[in-house]
């Protein structure tokens, strides 16, 4: 079910959602960006996988995740891919540092 709630933002995030991609509304966006970052909040993801796994749980979620995928295209999604990257081997490292700590 879907409730409905007013919310304030700033100018600039207000001009921004001008860019969320046509064939969305504002509130499916709003929606999928809040629902992510309460999942986050409450736990976390702490894979990619994990990440997907959730977004393909729920219908909605997965049709709102590939419409921005194909809207934004590839390089958007390439730069989130290496960020993934990096912080695993961030991970990684920090993780082979306290090993020869102990």
């Amino acid at each position: 079910m879907k409730k409905r709630v007013t919310f304030t933002v700033d100018e600039d995030v207000f001009e921004k959602l001008k860019y969320v991609p046509r064939g969305f509304s504002v509130s499916e966006f709003v929606s999928f960006m809040l629902k992510g970052m309460l999942e986050e909040v409450h736990g976390g993801f702490k894979t990619q996988e994990d990440f997907n796994k959730w977004v393909n749980s729920d219908p909605e979620l997965k049709k709102v995740r590939e419409g921005l995928r194909e809207a934004w295209g590839p390089s958007f999604w390439k730069a989130q891919d290496k960020v993934a990257v990096l912080k695993k081997d961030i991970n990684d490292k920090i993780s082979t540092v306290r090993k020869k700590k102990t």
